[in-house]
């Protein structure tokens, strides 16, 4: 049996999208397209785990109708689910896209708010999952009530208990996260630039960056920079990883979808510079989809044959 990877996901939403011809402020707009889609960093992981076959359980807080419909939707998809309920809906937020320009204005509720005795509850439901897991990933935007901090902790306590931990947090979380030794981080450049003090440029500063990351405690160190691929790096070898030249057609998700590619190979075992085509192939294909933050599997393939990776001497 496949070992399983589990996401935590403490504010999870039910996202809208509203697609508009053209967005017109102080002005009453129709929308020609409406759809909905689970939001939130590790439910988008967790999917797209599930959608390139790999397996995948999901631990969220949740309630109301909004929060039936996610615990529906994801048990469905085959994705293994936790809800810890609570007495506040779930959240609903709203991306309206014009079609003319393809920029999204979104408006994000808050969230439920978790305090001291649901997050002791979602703890022990996330641990429990966690045992014999291939990897726990943490990681997304933190409620109303919980410590901006909590993501660092949560990693030492998992770091503490033998976990593989894969982290996406902000930069202050994530200094200390990496003192945890996870198995994985993956901040994009402008959170690489806030831990590190410094602005980076060419190929080589990024690739440094990566490199100085996983010196710091991080197993694995991915310093993603969108269009241009990302860097990768072990402490001491680094990959550089970039893909096809596409027209993006969506934002949402695209980090996470490159995350469930790139957990999905390693957890089949697959060497790291298979496992960074297909996370990037994953990625590509969701910005390429008009259904974000899901994506077609078969493309995601397709696209990884594309990418390239190639390992940096520093």
């Amino acid at each position: 049996m496949v070992a399983t990877i589990v996401t935590l996901t403490l504010n999870p939403s039910v996202d809208r999208f509203l697609e508009v011809p053209r967005l017109t402020l102080n002005e009453v707009n129709r929308a020609v397209r409406v759809r909905s889609a689970p939001g939130g960093h590790g439910l988008q992981v967790a999917w797209g785990v599930r959608t390139l076959g790999g397996e995948s359980a999901a631990v969220f807080v949740c309630g109301g109708e909004s929060g039936r419909q996610l615990v529906q939707s994801f048990s469905s998809a085959g994705v293994s689910v936790r809800p810890v309920w609570t007495s506040e809906p779930t959240r609903q937020n709203v991306d309206i896209i014009d079609l003319a320009t393809r920029e999204h204005t979104r408006v994000h509720e808050p969230g439920a708010t978790v305090g001291r005795r649901l997050l002791e509850e979602v703890e022990e439901a996330f641990f429990e999952l966690a045992e014999g897991a291939y990897s726990i990933v943490i990681g997304g935007s933190l409620p109303p009530g919980v410590d901006k901090r909590y993501y660092a902790q949560l990693a030492r306590k998992a770091a503490q208990r033998g976990f593989a931990v894969v982290a996406d947090a902000t930069p202050d979380a994530l200094a200390e996260i990496i003192q945890a030794r996870p198995f994985l981080v993956k901040p994009d450049q402008e959170q690489t630039e806030a831990l590190l003090g410094r602005l980076l440029y060419a190929a080589d500063e990024f690739a440094l960056a990566a490199k100085e990351i996983a010196q710091r405690g991080a197993q694995w160190a991915i310093v993603s920079i969108g269009r241009l691929g990302g860097f990768c790096s072990d402490g001491s070898r680094c990959y550089h990883y970039y893909g096809p030249a596409v027209e993006a057609q969506n934002a949402v998700g695209v980090g996470d979808a490159f995350l469930a590619g790139l957990l999905t190979a390693l957890q089949q075992h697959k060497p790291m510079q298979e496992a960074l085509a297909l996370g990037a192939g994953a990625g590509t294909a969701c910005a390429q989809s008009d259904e974000g933050p899901f994506f077609s599997a078969e493309l995601a393939r397709q696209l990884a044959e594309e990418v390239r990776v190639e390992e940096m001497a520093l």
